[in-house]
């Protein structure tokens, strides 16, 4: 079917402009559907350019021209040719409400042991959700010739609420103890979107492409925790207050241009910048009417990160048989984590990466064929896998990161045969997937069963003279910190 289209592909010819206007006119003005067919297949070779331009693998190239002529089917129906310019514009409002709400409850019966002779569990559990978010947005859209302008606006609003109970009764042996937990958590987020885009085609094959977005948000939450051990009592044991709000910058240029009639280059750039400031304030109310500052739940920290990317393609395509993409890039990534609380702890990283590309492919018949692609890409480290402090948030299982790391660069490659048998309407392939991981990064997890120094720690800020203070706060002092780190799991980042 692919070569099929190809050949037909090849008939086409360029019209005239009188003789174009004048198919438009016959379709438009006196509905003649004989024109709008000759319309399409006078674009079919747009479609199939700028399909090509997506770099889509052979096997699934048919769909994407299909999905392209559909497109250019709707892109007929709209079209005016008696307007130079377009102009469009819209605005959307929109408002969604849900809510939900569970409940559980259970009932345990214990066969007798020697502990005890009738046990009975009854738990329940009751949940309760509400979430309200307000739209409000607009596109203007602005065309003339082959210059095409859009801009995009959207703000948001939105509220949530939850509630939830969790109770149990154990009753043993004619004693019963109960539990009951409740939970509360308050908020709203705000969040506002913008883009712009835009893109010029020239008459000497040259085309740009130009993007920006960016968005800001914000929630704050106020939530508190109460639970009891007695039948009767309730006791406060938790308020948590915090904030957050994310910046994020994206832009994007690109430039091609065939240099031949068989070759094209490509440029482009593309940057993200992503800012993020995080803070929870926790006070314990449990032994104290005036509230104690919680540390192990109490956080304020801001992490900024910024990616740069250029890339240059090279396209070949001397005949049917033979294509050729390669390219080359570079990514610059520079991350930085500034943490205020717990820890007084600055992280900055910045990463350097060669990011390669190829695609080749060769039609020894139109019925036979050989690909072959390898694409490369960096992946993100966290921030936290970089803090170079012991965490101790979860006294099970004590985590560390390593500011040593660097940045894991990971390579896909696959190589793919098809053959088609048309009379027999059957078709086979082989294909081979691989993928590389340089710098790759992986979880070691230590168990300590006796104590066992770290001295590679005692210089970490955590475990530093700067530190002890904040932790004796806590009711440790370093000899019970070392033995935490001792006698439970220490998980640790490392590079292999």
């Amino acid at each position: 079917m692919l070569d099929d289209y190809l050949k037909e592909l090849q008939k086409i010819t360029l019209l005239e402009p009188d003789e174009e206007r004048a198919l438009w006119q016959a379709y438009k003005d006196n509905g003649d559907m004989m024109a709008r067919s000759r319309l399409i297949e006078q674009y079919q070779p747009l479609v199939f350019k700028e399909t090509m331009r997506w770099h889509i693998h052979r096997d699934i190239l048919s769909d994407a021209l299909q999905e392209g002529t559909l497109g250019l089917m709707e892109a007929v129906e709209r079209y005016d040719y008696r307007r130079g310019d377009s102009l469009k514009y819209n605005v959307n409002v929109g408002f969604i409400s849900g809510q939900e709400e569970t409940e559980q409850l259970s009932l345990t019966d214990y066969f007798p042991t020697e502990v005890y002779e009738i046990r009975r569990v009854e738990s329940q559990s009751k949940a309760l959700t509400k979430n309200n978010t307000y739209d409000l947005g607009g596109m203007f859209t602005h065309a003339r010739g082959r210059h095409i302008l859009q801009t995009r606006i959207k703000g948001s609003y939105g509220t949530q609420m939850g509630r939830t109970t969790n109770g149990s009764t154990d009753r043993t042996d004619g004693n019963t103890v109960s539990q009951l937990r409740r939970t509360r958590s308050d908020g709203d987020s705000r969040k506002l979107e913008a883009s712009v885009s835009y893109s010029q085609g020239f008459n000497n094959d040259a085309f740009i492409t130009a993007s920006a977005s960016a968005d800001y948000s914000n929630n704050d939450r106020d939530g508190w925790e109460i639970d009891t051990l007695g039948t009767t009592s309730f006791r406060t044991n938790l308020r948590n207050a915090g904030d957050g709000s994310v910046w994020n910058v994206q832009g994007q240029f690109g430039f091609s241009k065939d240099i031949s009639k068989v070759s094209t280059i490509r440029l482009n750039y593309e940057f993200d910048y992503r800012n993020e400031r995080s803070k929870q304030r926790s006070v314990d109310f449990l032994n104290d009417p005036l509230g104690v500052l919680d540390l192990l739940n109490t956080y304020d920290y801001t992490v900024n990160a910024s990616h740069n990317t250029l890339t240059f393609n090279y396209t070949f395509q001397p005949n049917r048989k033979v294509r050729l993409d390669a390219g080359i890039g570079g990514n610059a990534t520079v991350a930085n984590r500034d943490e205020r609380l717990p820890h007084d702890v600055y992280t900055p990283r910045t990463f350097w990466s060669v990011i390669p590309r190829l695609d080749f492919s060769y039609n020894f018949t139109p019925q036979k064929s050989l690909s072959l692609r390898a694409q490369s890409r960096v992946d993100d480290i966290s921030l936290e896998q970089l803090r170079g402090v012991i965490d101790t948030r979860n006294p099970l299982l004590l985590r560390v990161g390593n500011p040593d790391l660097k940045q894991p660069l990971k390579t896909d490659f696959s190589l793919v045969y098809n053959q088609q048998i048309a009379e027999r309407s059957f078709n086979w392939a082989a294909r081979f997937d691989g993928s590389h991981t340089l710098h790759y990064i992986a979880d070691k997890t230590t168990y300590f069963t006796e104590e066992t120094p770290l001295p590679e720690y005692e210089k970490a800020p955590l475990l530093g003279a700067d530190t002890v203070s904040v932790l004796e706060g806590l009711g440790y002092d370093q000899s019970e910190i070392q033995t935490m780190i001792d006698d439970k799991t220490v998980g640790i980042w490392e590079e292999k």
